[in-house]
């Protein structure tokens, strides 16, 4: 993972075992591409920018790990989450148009 480390995705979400190490690798990763993708940047980009990945970046990568691990499977009938919306809040500031 290049934004997050897994004890920051555990430490996160709470949870103190092992026993879920690959599947919380496999959201942070997840969340990360997400979150670039929607910057359009390269992690080099925001490190020579920024002297550093911001820390609305890592929040927001870290928040969409959490709706992930919450809501396992696609799709929660009637809404949209409010997680996803707040991550956009955190996103805008840093995006390359």
């Amino acid at each position: 993972m290049l934004l997050l480390t897994l004890p920051d995705i555990k430490r996160h979400l709470r949870v103190e075992t092992d026993q879920e190490d690959e599947l919380l690798t496999e959201y942070g990763e997840a969340a990360e591409q997400l979150v670039l993708d929607y910057l359009n940047r390269e992690v080099s980009d925001l490190v020579d920018e920024y002297r550093g990945i911001p820390r609305p970046i890592k929040q927001a990568a870290l928040i969409l790990v959490g709706d992930f691990y919450a809501y396992r499977e696609a799709g929660r009938p009637g809404t949209v989450s409010a997680a996803i919306e707040g991550v956009g809040y955190l996103l805008i500031r840093y995006k390359k148009l």
